[in-house]
C-alpha cells in the first residue's frame, strides 16, 4: 500500500523539522533537493486489484505521499522530489516475509538539483 500509518506521519513529522532547520541553514547559492526514493518488495501486482498497474507504479505512489505529508508539514515543496523504483534496488535477499518488509520502504536522498 502507499498510504501512509499513524504511526508513519508521526515520524514524517519529525523528519519535517530537521528538513525545516537545514533549509534555513544551507546557504541559498547551493541548490539542492531531498530525492524521495520509494521501493516495493518482489512480489508482482496483479493489474487491476490494487489501484496501481506494477511495482514501479506502487513506489512512486508511495514516495509522493511522502512528499505530500513532507509539504502538509512546512516542507518546501520545491526541495522535494518523489521517485519510483519498484523491486529493481532490493536491500535484502529472499522471499520470507522479513526480507519482502526490508524492501518496501522510503530512502530520502539530498543532493544537488
Amino acid at each position: 500500500s502507499y498510504k501512509l500509518s499513524a504511526e508513519g506521519k508521526k515520524q514524517l513529522r519529525a523528519i519535517a523539522s530537521v528538513i525545516k532547520d537545514m533549509e534555513s541553514k544551507i546557504p541559498t547559492d547551493i541548490d539542492w533537493i531531498i530525492r524521495v526514493d520509494g521501493h516495493t518488495d518482489k512480489k508482482k501486482v496483479i493489474a487491476g486489484t490494487c489501484g496501481y498497474k506494477n511495482n514501479t507504479e506502487l513506489s512512486l505512489l508511495r514516495a509522493t505521499a511522502v512528499v505530500d505529508e513532507l509539504v502538509k508539514d512546512g516542507v518546501s515543496k520545491r526541495r522535494l522530489i518523489p521517485s519510483g523504483f519498484g523491486d529493481l534496488y532490493p536491500i535484502a535477499l529472499g522471499n520470507d516475509a522479513e526480507t519482502l518488509r526490508k524492501n518496501r520502504r522510503i530512502e530520502l536522498q539530498l543532493t544537488n538539483q
